[in-house]
Protein backbone atom coordinates (compact mmCIF):
# COMPACT_ATOMS: atom_id res chain seq x y z
CA UNK A 1 0.00 0.00 0.00
CA UNK A 2 2.63 2.44 0.87
CA UNK A 3 4.07 1.93 -2.83
CA UNK A 4 0.24 3.54 -3.84
CA UNK A 5 0.58 6.16 -1.88
CA UNK A 6 4.09 7.23 -2.83
CA UNK A 7 2.71 7.33 -6.54
CA UNK A 8 -0.26 9.04 -5.60
CA UNK A 9 1.68 11.76 -4.02
CA UNK A 10 4.53 11.98 -6.94
CA UNK A 11 1.79 12.23 -9.32
CA UNK A 12 -0.40 14.98 -7.25
CA UNK A 13 2.39 17.13 -6.32
CA UNK A 14 3.42 17.18 -10.63
CA UNK A 15 -0.10 18.22 -11.39
CA UNK A 16 0.04 20.89 -8.86
CA UNK A 17 3.54 22.26 -10.47
CA UNK A 18 1.97 21.58 -14.04
CA UNK A 19 -0.90 23.89 -13.04
CA UNK A 20 1.01 26.80 -11.24
CA UNK A 21 3.43 26.62 -14.51
CA UNK A 22 0.86 27.27 -16.92
CA UNK A 23 -1.07 29.90 -14.51
CA UNK A 24 1.99 31.75 -14.70
CA UNK A 25 2.89 31.08 -18.39
CA UNK A 26 2.39 33.86 -20.97
CA UNK A 27 -0.24 33.39 -23.30
CA UNK A 28 0.33 32.54 -26.96
CA UNK A 29 3.06 30.18 -27.98
CA UNK A 30 4.77 29.90 -24.84
CA UNK A 31 2.12 28.94 -23.24
CA UNK A 32 1.32 26.05 -25.46
CA UNK A 33 5.37 25.29 -25.34
CA UNK A 34 4.56 24.85 -21.37
CA UNK A 35 1.95 22.73 -21.43
CA UNK A 36 3.42 20.28 -23.56
CA UNK A 37 6.58 20.56 -21.90
CA UNK A 38 4.94 19.96 -18.63
CA UNK A 39 2.92 17.23 -20.35
CA UNK A 40 5.84 15.40 -21.04
CA UNK A 41 7.12 15.93 -17.72
CA UNK A 42 4.34 14.81 -16.00
CA UNK A 43 4.61 11.40 -18.26
CA UNK A 44 7.75 10.94 -17.88
CA UNK A 45 7.60 11.08 -13.64
CA UNK A 46 4.27 8.63 -13.98
CA UNK A 47 6.58 6.12 -16.30
CA UNK A 48 9.46 6.12 -13.84
CA UNK A 49 7.44 6.12 -10.71
CA UNK A 50 6.44 2.40 -12.10
CA UNK A 51 9.64 1.32 -13.49
CA UNK A 52 12.17 2.48 -10.32
CA UNK A 53 9.64 1.20 -7.77
CA UNK A 54 9.92 -2.56 -7.79
CA UNK A 55 6.79 -3.91 -6.09
CA UNK A 56 7.14 -6.52 -3.19
CA UNK A 57 3.76 -7.53 -1.96
CA UNK A 58 5.72 -10.42 0.00
CA UNK A 59 6.80 -8.03 2.93
CA UNK A 60 3.25 -6.44 3.19
CA UNK A 61 1.69 -10.17 3.11
CA UNK A 62 4.43 -11.98 5.14
CA UNK A 63 2.85 -13.68 8.29
CA UNK A 64 5.55 -13.82 11.34
CA UNK A 65 5.90 -17.24 12.67
CA UNK A 66 4.09 -15.61 15.93
CA UNK A 67 1.27 -15.70 13.63
CA UNK A 68 1.68 -19.01 12.58
CA UNK A 69 1.97 -20.33 16.38
CA UNK A 70 -1.37 -18.42 16.68
CA UNK A 71 -3.15 -20.05 13.74
CA UNK A 72 -2.22 -23.18 14.90
CA UNK A 73 -3.29 -22.59 18.02
CA UNK A 74 -7.07 -21.10 16.64
CA UNK A 75 -7.32 -24.03 14.56
CA UNK A 76 -7.14 -26.30 17.51
CA UNK A 77 -8.93 -24.36 19.80
CA UNK A 78 -11.53 -24.24 17.34
CA UNK A 79 -11.61 -27.93 15.80
CA UNK A 80 -12.52 -28.95 19.83
CA UNK A 81 -14.99 -26.32 19.07
CA UNK A 82 -17.09 -27.62 16.79
CA UNK A 83 -16.25 -31.34 18.00
CA UNK A 84 -17.51 -30.86 21.29
CA UNK A 85 -20.78 -29.69 19.72
CA UNK A 86 -21.21 -31.91 17.59
CA UNK A 87 -20.98 -34.75 20.07
CA UNK A 88 -23.22 -33.14 21.76
CA UNK A 89 -25.82 -32.55 18.79
CA UNK A 90 -25.27 -36.26 17.80
CA UNK A 91 -26.11 -37.24 21.36
CA UNK A 92 -28.77 -35.78 21.14
CA UNK A 93 -30.35 -37.14 17.74
CA UNK A 94 -28.88 -40.68 19.18
CA UNK A 95 -31.66 -40.35 22.02
CA UNK A 96 -34.29 -38.83 19.49
CA UNK A 97 -34.40 -41.68 17.15
CA UNK A 98 -34.03 -44.02 20.20
CA UNK A 99 -37.04 -42.85 21.76
CA UNK A 100 -38.66 -43.06 18.79
CA UNK A 101 -38.18 -47.03 19.08
CA UNK A 102 -39.40 -47.14 23.04
CA UNK A 103 -35.81 -47.12 23.90
CA UNK A 104 -34.89 -45.32 27.12
CA UNK A 105 -30.85 -44.91 27.26
CA UNK A 106 -29.50 -43.56 30.66
CA UNK A 107 -27.06 -41.93 28.87
CA UNK A 108 -25.11 -41.52 25.33
CA UNK A 109 -21.64 -40.42 24.64
CA UNK A 110 -20.67 -40.11 21.26
CA UNK A 111 -16.44 -40.02 21.07
CA UNK A 112 -15.99 -38.32 17.25
CA UNK A 113 -12.46 -37.78 16.00
CA UNK A 114 -10.42 -35.88 12.50
CA UNK A 115 -8.24 -37.34 10.64
CA UNK A 116 -5.08 -35.82 8.69
CA UNK A 117 -7.58 -33.42 6.43
CA UNK A 118 -9.40 -32.56 9.40
CA UNK A 119 -12.74 -34.59 8.53
CA UNK A 120 -14.37 -35.28 11.70
CA UNK A 121 -15.42 -39.18 11.82
CA UNK A 122 -17.31 -41.14 14.45
CA UNK A 123 -14.64 -42.77 16.89
CA UNK A 124 -17.14 -44.26 19.21
CA UNK A 125 -20.80 -45.06 20.38
CA UNK A 126 -21.44 -45.82 23.99
CA UNK A 127 -24.90 -46.41 24.68
CA UNK A 128 -26.06 -47.27 28.67
CA UNK A 129 -29.20 -48.80 29.61
CA UNK A 130 -30.61 -51.17 31.83
CA UNK A 131 -30.55 -55.07 31.99
CA UNK A 132 -34.06 -55.36 30.58
CA UNK A 133 -33.73 -52.59 27.81
CA UNK A 134 -30.68 -54.23 26.72
CA UNK A 135 -32.09 -57.68 26.59
CA UNK A 136 -35.30 -56.51 24.55
CA UNK A 137 -33.83 -54.15 22.05
CA UNK A 138 -30.01 -54.76 21.81
CA UNK A 139 -30.34 -55.95 18.25
CA UNK A 140 -32.43 -52.52 17.53
CA UNK A 141 -30.24 -50.56 18.93
CA UNK A 142 -27.26 -52.02 16.87
CA UNK A 143 -28.91 -52.17 13.66
CA UNK A 144 -30.34 -48.43 14.02
CA UNK A 145 -26.76 -46.93 14.90
CA UNK A 146 -25.00 -48.97 12.20
CA UNK A 147 -27.33 -47.64 9.77
CA UNK A 148 -27.03 -43.87 10.47
CA UNK A 149 -23.94 -43.49 12.09
CA UNK A 150 -21.59 -46.71 9.94
CA UNK A 151 -20.43 -48.17 13.61
CA UNK A 152 -21.31 -50.09 15.87
CA UNK A 153 -22.16 -48.82 19.46
CA UNK A 154 -20.78 -50.40 22.73
CA UNK A 155 -24.00 -50.92 24.47
CA UNK A 156 -23.16 -50.76 28.13
CA UNK A 157 -25.33 -52.13 31.08
CA UNK A 158 -26.64 -49.86 34.25
CA UNK A 159 -27.88 -50.96 37.27
CA UNK A 160 -31.81 -49.58 37.31
CA UNK A 161 -30.78 -46.64 40.29
CA UNK A 162 -27.55 -45.47 39.10
CA UNK A 163 -26.21 -43.39 36.32
CA UNK A 164 -23.94 -43.66 33.82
Amino acid sequence: MSFISEVGGIICLCCVISAAVGIIAPLGNTKKIMNVVMGIFLLAVVISSFTKTSVDFSEELYIMPDGEELSAEYEDYYENEVISVAEEKLCEYTDYILKQEGIEASDIRIILETDSDHGIYVEEINIYINQEQNRLFRTKINSLIKNDFKVFPNIITVDEGKEA
